[in-house]
């Protein structure tokens, strides 16, 4: 009986945090010929770098979340942000 309720209880959990962690998500998306930004670690630079670098544009969609940009970096949609003129 404690099993079936500790079971229960887990699966709950389980399908809360699902749920949560797909709300919290958000996957960006971009198309050939947009431009983005691409974020750039400035730690070791200093604090008054700039933490962006572009306009750059997507030159190949590689994956689901892949791209390969004008600068032939291949970057992660993570680390890219839509630019807006």
């Amino acid at each position: 009986m404690i099993k079936e309720v500790h079971d229960a209880m887990e699966e709950a959990e389980a399908k809360v945090m699902l749920k949560f962690g797909d709300r919290q998500s958000r996957r960006r998306t971009f198309a050939v010929g947009q431009k983005v930004l691409k974020w750039t670690d400035n730690k070791s630079n200093g604090v008054l770098q700039p933490n962006w670098t572009g306009p750059l544009t997507i030159k190949d969609v590689l994956g689901t979340a892949t791209y390969r940009l004008s600068d032939d970096s291949v970057q992660a949609d993570r680390n890219l942000c839509l630019y807006h003129q």
